[in-house]
């Protein structure tokens, strides 16, 4: 009836390595900030995605006579199932790896008592999946 399904994994496993790494420094009336985080993030998902349990048909011509009448429900009621499908992953081992590195750098400026600037940047990369 296509309710109830569940796109629930067979398989998941994520990992996520990070290294980071800040720096402070105090010159004068000047905070300068510098910075980097560099991410290593592996990810396994084996899909379930249509029909995990089995998609089942009933056809009425089982029940009918000579292709005259027949119900499905009734080839139901028997318990003779006229189609089933069910979905197989083929792969348990398709993992994805992804690169990401992030780098800033900034500084707090304060130009009077009553005045501060904060400008900066930051850097952000996003390899592709492999």
């Amino acid at each position: 009836m296509g309710v109830g399904r569940c796109n629930c994994p067979l398989i998941e496993s994520e990992q996520q390595f990070q290294w980071v790494g800040n720096i402070t420094k105090t010159h004068g009336n000047h905070t300068f900030k510098f910075g980097a985080d560099v991410r290593y993030a592996q990810n396994l998902r084996v899909p379930s995605d249509a029909g995990r349990a089995g998609d089942y048909s009933f056809d009425y011509q089982t029940t009918s006579n000579g292709g005259n009448g027949g119900l499905d429900w009734a080839t139901f009621l028997l318990g003779d199932a006229t189609q089933m499908s069910r979905y197989v992953s083929t792969s348990l081992n398709a993992a994805e790896r992804q690169h990401r590195m992030f780098y800033y750098g900034q500084d707090t400026w304060q130009v009077t008592s009553r005045l501060t600037l904060n400008y900066g940047l930051r850097w952000e990369v996003y390899f592709p999946n492999t």
